[in-house]
């Protein structure tokens, strides 16, 4: 990350936007979308959060839709009680740590976009059932 922009990045849980706040405590199924390096891992999507179940069915639409990811095991867990992602009603949600390679990818081919886009948007369809059931 070039370092003009390491200044300019907020970690999430000093992410104090007031009304982003606002709207969070409005809401039961949170999920945060953040970019990381690559490392030596550039293909697979680092999955975060306290909220177990949302996480499981959002890597196994992601997984189903051909991408990988990872619950645990790296550097990025997603459970402090002041990350933005852990901010709604219920007090957890989902983060997605994409790598850049990745991003480079969905940025530049539309169809993987559209494919990564809907498997996150089934999943929380899927998961915020009216009944609050996950039901498939």
């Amino acid at each position: 990350m070039p370092e003009s922009n390491r200044e300019l990045h907020i970690t999430s849980r000093n992410f104090d936007e007031e009304s982003a706040l606002e709207l969070l405590r409005t809401k039961s199924t949170v999920v945060a979308v953040h970019g990381r390096h690559d490392r030596d891992d550039p293909s697979t999507v680092y999955m975060g959060g306290k909220d177990a179940a949302l996480i499981a069915e959002i890597a196994g639409r992601l997984q189903e839709a051909g991408f990988k990811t990872k619950n645990d095991n790296h550097p990025f867990p997603g459970i402090d009680d002041l990350n933005i992602v852990n901010r709604g009603l219920t007090g957890k949600g989902a983060q997605l740590e994409v790598p850049f390679s990745l991003r480079q990818r969905l940025a530049n081919e539309p169809e993987l976009l559209e494919k990564f886009c809907m498997a996150v948007r089934r999943a929380i369809e899927t998961f915020s059932a009216p009944n609050g059931s996950i039901v498939s």
